[in-house]
């Protein structure tokens, strides 16, 4: 009797059968540019110095009084005897996964996360994203596992909205090349607490500057589960940061306190610079599809394409340093805030996709598509023109105008080896400037119409 009752119970809980669901994932793929190389992937290896996470790591209790406890059935990690000396650093070589193509060079920990570790645009060969040059400890929250120090690059979390331990955990991966060029690695993951899976499809096209990430969030199993997904990405930069969110209001954590963005009284919080303390700040309703950085002091910036609809979780956070390099992140998540869940239903998918992809050498960010970047500011009576495509435009045209007058209008070839710049002289007393970029066969790539009150001055520096 007593085994007929284990028996029920199992079927119940840990043992009930699990429907598999194949992934709601079709590949999107669009014509090479002409002239563009295939994009490669390919494995190998890179040795980063780590600290010994097994030697303060232990498996907390099912049965959690309080957070500290969180994160059964993963290890988490001792941090106060860390602190103690428990642990020294070592060598340690890892599987990477490396996608590459004329502009990037990506490189993958499918046995940490899956994260995108390191990117380098070879136009200026600099790193896109902040790059960790050892691995150890983070203390923060003290959830699950949680060992791992901020590393930059791209990280996915899930199904909790941040430092959760599947960013630590191997990921399984398959490496596709397809017919028109790209190149793509497919890292998925299954959640041991709650069977909620992740998909990440990173891919490189031929030709494009861009980071394409086709994802996906599924709960294949028979019964509700709640979840959530984030992006995240560490950037390094000087004081002259600034982020570029288009939303006219925002909320910390939690929503005890709410701003006008990017204004709120004196202060401008879209310059890092002036913000006194580590903080985060949360898009409400943002009404773009771009987000992003520049750093106006280093000429480098970093433009994130995603639908609202989709992704409608946009937040920035930022930890001033004394000194004259900042840390900063933007994160883009499934919801509009990170004390929010979504609830997946037994079988459904949340899929969705997204670009990133570098600035350099545009004097900032204005407005951005999947296509082009452009920036526009004032500059003692003139106007501060910069644009830079994701793929070689030959002929294409630049136009703007103020009201009824025409300030530029030229043909010119972009190319996303490096910034189109142009002083223009800002005529006309119109409210609203309008910026269009046309392929030459006629395609509309980036067209807006700003009030003039949002064109900013050019960046300058604090005496």
């Amino acid at each position: 009797m007593i085994l007929a009752a284990l028996a029920a119970a199992c079927l119940f809980t840990a043992c009930r059968p699990v429907k598999p669901r194949p992934p709601a994932y079709a590949f999107p793929v669009e014509p090479s540019p002409a002239g563009a190389e295939n994009a490669r992937v390919y494995e190998g290896s890179l040795t980063i110095p780590t600290v010994k996470f097994e030697d303060v790591s232990y498996t907390p209790s099912p049965f959690p009084l309080d957070r500290v406890g969180r994160g059964y059935p993963y290890k988490r990690a001792d941090i106060h005897f860390f602190r103690r000396g428990g642990a020294d650093d070592e060598a340690r070589t890892y599987k990477t996964v490396v996608l590459e193509n004329e502009y990037l060079k990506l490189t993958m920990l499918p046995g940490l996360g899956g994260r995108l570790f390191e990117a380098i645009f070879k136009p200026t060969g600099k790193q896109v994203f902040y790059r960790a040059e050892r691995l150890g400890f983070f203390d923060l929250f003290q959830l699950g596992k949680e060992w791992m120090f901020a590393t930059g690059g791209l990280r996915f979390e899930f199904p909790t909205w941040g430092h959760d331990p599947n960013t630590e955990e191997p990921w399984d991966y398959e490496l596709h090349t397809w017919p028109n060029g790209t190149a793509s690695v497919a890292f998925t993951r299954t959640d041991l607490r709650t069977g909620l899976r992740a998909r990440n499809h990173v891919s490189l096209d031929p030709g494009r500057s861009w980071i394409r990430l086709d994802l996906e969030l599924a709960n294949p199993g028979e019964y509700p589960e709640r979840g959530a997904f984030w992006i995240i990405t560490g950037l390094t930069g000087t004081p002259g940061i600034e982020f570029i969110m288009p939303t006219e209001h925002a909320i910390d954590h939690g929503g005890e306190r709410s701003f006008r963005w990017p204004v709120t009284g004196d202060v401008d919080w879209a310059y890092f610079r002036n913000w006194p303390v580590s903080q985060s700040f949360f898009a409400l309703n943002w009404k773009s599809d771009f987000s992003g950085l520049y750093d106006h002091q280093g000429e480098f910036g970093v433009v994130r394409c995603a639908r609202p609809e989709d992704v409608p979780g946009l937040k920035l956070w930022g930890w001033p340093e004394e000194g004259d390099r900042f840390y900063v992140s933007l994160y883009g998540g499934i919801t509009q805030t990170m004390e929010e869940h979504l609830e997946f239903t037994p079988g459904q998918v949340k899929s969705w996709e997204e670009v990133w992809y570098p600035l350099a050498g545009t004097h900032g960010l204005t407005a951005a598509s999947r296509e082009v970047a452009v920036s526009l500011h004032t500059q003692e009576g003139k106007l501060l023109l910069g644009v830079m495509p994701t793929r070689v435009h030959s002929h294409a045209s630049v136009r703007v105008s103020r009201g009824d007058t025409v300030l530029f209008d030229r043909k010119a070839d972009l190319t996303p080896k490096g910034a189109m710049v142009e002083s223009v002289d800002l005529a006309g007393d119109a409210g609203t400037l309008a910026v269009r970029v046309t392929a030459a066969d006629g395609r509309v790539l980036l067209e807006k119409t700003l009030p003039m009150s949002e064109i900013r001055p050019t960046f300058q520096n604090k005496e």
